[in-house]
Formats: structure tokens, C-alpha cells, sequence
């Protein structure tokens, strides 16, 4: 009876940690096991700047509690982040605006010349629609640099849509083209004929190569030649920008430090230190990636590259 009682006692024990093992099994991997997997997901997509994420779970208890601050806090975080490159946009506006300044001048002084003489009463018929023409072209010339600083200074972000990365890189180059004469520099843009259509919002592309190819001038303080040229792998199926400088480039120490926020060569008040780490963070969600390649008094290669997109 003894023995058979201890038998039954085992077995009874037995059956219980087996259906206890059950129970944890389930209520450990399926009740939080699973939900916590998701929640760690969802954290290393925002981690790799995939923000405005909604909630990954959408139970009542602390995991659905927790599921919801993560959410709140990646749409808190892409406002900020929204706000920072708005306000990095801004701070590059004002350096344009020198440039852009001097740009106007000529057109100015030729649009105010050839009404003076129209106001004149001296020239013919003809003179008078050729000076029209003029100060029509001109005019055209102005809107075009003051909407090209529009466009670039808006805060909202577009959704990203297929764009032709050339003709970007192409209105980028003519945006900067009177910052680099004010310093005595040189622009060179080796254009492709080939298409080099990408998935992106082209406002944020434009403010990559303008951050690109500012720090190139600031490379250069006694002049010299910046070169923006495209490129293609057909192996990989990406596109590539190029940002050349012949400045004073950069110690192969301080190579891994470029894209950290606030790490900056420029003395206190020229800089944030924080426009290559917006254009780090711009170009990895567009499924880019950005490299530099630089010799110390040899000058320095910004590389941004973008798969290219794929036609349906």
C-alpha cells in the first residue's frame, strides 16, 4: 500500500510539473515571450531612425501600456528630428543668402537699366520689345533662385515618390553655384546622361548634397575646385553622387568621428557639428549609405549612393 501509495504521489507530481511546465511554456512565450519580440522589433526600427511607428501591440495590459509610450515616443522623436533638419535647413538658408544676395545684383541692375531706358521715350519699337524681353528673362531668372530657396527651406517633409536624383544634383549645383564664387572657388558638375531614378523625398536629398558640398567649400579657405559628379553599379543596381574637394582634408584619426553629432573642425559659432549626422541619418532612410575618403592636404570624397528604383 506504501508503495503504491508513493507511486501515485509520483505520479500525481509528475503529471502536475508536466502541466505546470505547460502552462509557463505558454503563458511565458505566447503571453510575453512573443509580445516582447515584437516590442524589441519595433525599438531596433526606430533605432534605425524608421520613426512614426504605430503601436506593435494593441492589448489592455502593461505590454499594450508599454507597446503604446514606445509609439508616442517614435512619433515625439521624428517631430524633433523634423524640427533639428528644419532648423539645419534654416542655418544653411543663411549662408545662401550672401550668395544668392550677389546673384540678384546682376539680374537686378539689368531689369532697372533697361526700364530706365524704356522710361526714356529714346528707343525705337524694336529696342523697346528687345528691352522688354530682357527684363521678362531676367525677371524669370530671379523667381527661379528665390523659389529654388523655398522649396529647399520648407519644413514639411514629403512622402517619399520616384525622382530623378540628376536633375536634383543638378538644381542643387546652381542653388550653390554663387556661394562658391563669393569664395573664390570653383564648381564643377560632370552631369550623366543616363536616368538615375531613386525612391526619396528630393527637399531632403537637395539638403544632403547642400550640407556636402558647403563643408567642401569651408575645406577650401584659399580656394580651389569642388567636382559633383553621378555614377552607377549596375552589379548592386545603385546610383551614386560624388562630392570632391581639393581643401585640406581630414586626419585619417577623425575619419570614424564625421558623422557623429556635434563633432565639428569649424571654430565655436560657424558650426553645430550636426549637418553630417542629419545627412547620415537622411541617406539611411532612403535606403542609402554615405562614405568619405580623404588624404590630409589632398582633399576629401563625400560618396552617397542610392538603390535605384525599381520600375513595376
Amino acid at each position: 500500500m506504501v508503495r503504491d501509495s508513493l507511486y501515485a504521489s509520483l505520479l500525481s507530481l509528475l503529471g502536475v510539473a508536466g502541466l505546470s511546465a505547460l502552462v509557463i511554456y505558454w503563458g511565458g512565450v505566447q503571453l510575453v515571450g512573443k509580445p516582447l519580440d515584437k516590442l524589441i522589433e519595433q525599438v531596433n526600427r526606430i533605432g534605425e531612425g524608421k520613426l512614426d511607428q504605430p503601436p506593435a501591440l494593441t492589448c489592455h495590459d502593461e505590454l499594450g501600456r508599454l507597446a503604446a509610450a514606445i509609439s508616442q515616443m517614435s512619433h515625439r522623436l521624428s517631430a524633433q528630428r523634423d524640427t533639428i533638419r528644419h532648423t539645419d535647413r534654416l542655418g544653411t538658408i543663411g549662408t545662401l543668402a550672401a550668395g544668392v544676395a550677389h546673384e540678384l545684383g546682376t539680374p537686378l541692375n539689368v531689369v532697372s537699366g533697361r526700364a530706365g531706358l524704356i522710361a526714356s521715350g529714346k528707343l525705337s519699337a524694336d529696342e523697346v520689345a528687345s528691352s522688354a524681353k530682357t527684363i521678362k528673362s531676367e525677371s524669370e531668372r530671379m523667381t527661379a533662385i528665390i523659389r529654388q530657396l523655398l522649396d529647399f527651406a520648407r519644413q514639411t517633409p514629403s512622402p517619399h515618390g520616384q525622382i530623378e536624383l540628376g536633375e536634383i544634383v543638378a538644381r542643387t549645383c546652381d542653388l550653390m553655384r554663387p556661394l562658391v564664387s563669393k569664395s573664390e572657388a570653383e564648381l564643377v558638375f560632370d552631369s550623366a546622361t543616363l536616368p538615375m531614378e531613386i525612391d526619396g523625398d528630393a527637399a531632403q536629398v537637395q539638403q544632403v548634397l547642400t550640407n556636402l558640398i558647403s563643408n567642401a567649400i569651408a575645406a577650401m579657405p584659399n580656394g580651389g575646385t569642388v567636382t559633383v559628379s553621378l555614377g552607377s553599379d549596375e552589379e548592386s543596381d545603385r546610383v551614386w553622387v560624388d562630392v570632391r574637394d581639393t581643401g585640406v582634408g581630414i586626419q585619417a584619426e577623425n575619419l570614424n568621428q564625421v558623422f557623429e553629432p556635434f563633432y565639428t573642425t569649424k571654430d565655436v559659432g560657424e558650426g553645430t557639428g550636426l549637418g553630417l549626422s542629419i545627412a547620415y541619418g537622411i541617406v539611411r532612410e532612403h535606403g542609402g549609405d554615405i562614405t568619405v575618403d580623404s588624404k590630409q592636404g589632398q582633399g576629401t570624397t563625400f560618396r552617397v549612393s542610392f538603390p535605384r528604383h525599381k520600375h513595376p
